[in-house]
């Protein structure tokens, strides 16, 4: 058995796959990737044991194909050729890469001496519960604009998931972030690492569900996972009165000058001060304080700015102006 690809493609493929796999010592079958081709369709499978990942190229040219090795160093392998094609070839239990060289690979093997199979879900879930559809671009906002309000920690696990439906909600009960483009017929909670293999993706996502799994379907690949419990603890309208609230008063202030102005007053927030600093809105811009230092910076526009002063933590501050 034996297929041959453009190595560009092959490392494209790889250095996503390589994306999905956990890497779990306690795991083996984290550390896997399967590779298959059938009718000229080459797939590429991982699992970090809960989510799988499955990336699919057509035009593949070569027999039909299974074999499961260990992705890191096929990934690491690929990533350093500069050949034109790269071949595969599975021959005495091992995995022949031939590009610049032949290099071989063993292939993970069962107690009976069989090759081992990387079990694949995705093939047995049925596509009949559709409930959304989501494009990259809205998946890429969630990344960039919502990710930083996850909870990291599991005191609560599920505000360390996007909460989806008609608007996208990510808060760590500090802060909250909140996006109106939603794209799921029923509130479901996404995990963040799902979330991050969406953002694999280009184009339209079909997103179907059955019993607690979900599955994300991309003209070029599949993401399963595990739906995660707690929706009904995510305190939603709570949170959705909170983004929806009107302000008396409001002002606008230069990203790039913001960032520059809080860089430098971070310099001087002492590891005893618990990252606060004061902002003291004037008439006509904002005045930073630190302990040792101070610094204003003017507004855009101020039609609307009214005195107001808070205590907040410079490195969620920043992180959330990053996110904008």
């Amino acid at each position: 058995m034996k297929l041959t690809i453009s190595t560009i493609r092959l490392q494209a493929l790889l250095n996503k796959a390589v994306k999905g796999a956990g890497n779990n010592k306690l795991i083996p079958m984290t550390s896997l990737i399967a590779i298959k081709l059938h009718d000229g369709v080459l797939t590429l499978t991982t699992t970090d044991a809960t989510n799988y990942l499955s990336l699919t190229e057509k035009d593949i040219s070569g027999d039909e194909f299974y074999v499961a090795v260990q992705v890191d160093l096929l990934a690491k392998l690929v990533s350093k050729m500069t050949c034109d094609e790269v071949t595969l070839e599975v021959a005495d239990k091992c995995l022949n890469v031939i590009g610049n060289g032949k290099y071989q690979i063993d292939i993970p093997l069962e107690d009976d001496g069989s090759a081992v199979k990387l079990p694949n879900p995705i093939d047995n879930f049925k596509r009949e519960n559709k409930i959304g559809t989501v494009n990259s671009q809205i998946v890429q906002v969630a990344l960039t604009s919502l990710k930083p309000a996850l909870a990291t920690t599991m005191e609560y696990p599920w505000f360390t998931c996007y909460y989806v439906k008609d608007r996208i909600v990510a808060t760590d009960t500090y802060t909250v972030a909140d996006y109106a483009n939603g794209f799921l017929e029923e509130a479901k909670l996404i995990s963040s690492s799902v979330m991050d293999l969406l953002g694999l993706f280009v184009g339209d996502i079909n997103v179907y569900a059955e019993g607690d799994k979900m599955l994300f379907e991309s003209d070029t690949g599949v993401v399963y996972g595990a739906i995660p419990n707690g929706i009904e603890q995510y305190s939603i309208d709570a949170i959705e009165g909170l983004v929806q609230q009107e302000f008396d008063n409001s002002c606008s202030i230069a990203k790039s000058s913001l960032l520059n102005l809080l860089d430098r007053i971070s310099l001087f927030v002492g590891i005893y001060d618990n990252g606060k600093i004061t902002l003291s809105f004037g008439k006509d811009g904002l005045e930073v304080i630190s302990k040792y230092a101070t610094e204003t910076i003017k507004y855009t526009n101020s039609e609307k700015a009214g005195e107001f002063e808070c205590n907040t933590d410079v490195n969620t501050l920043i992180t959330q102006v990053k996110a904008q």
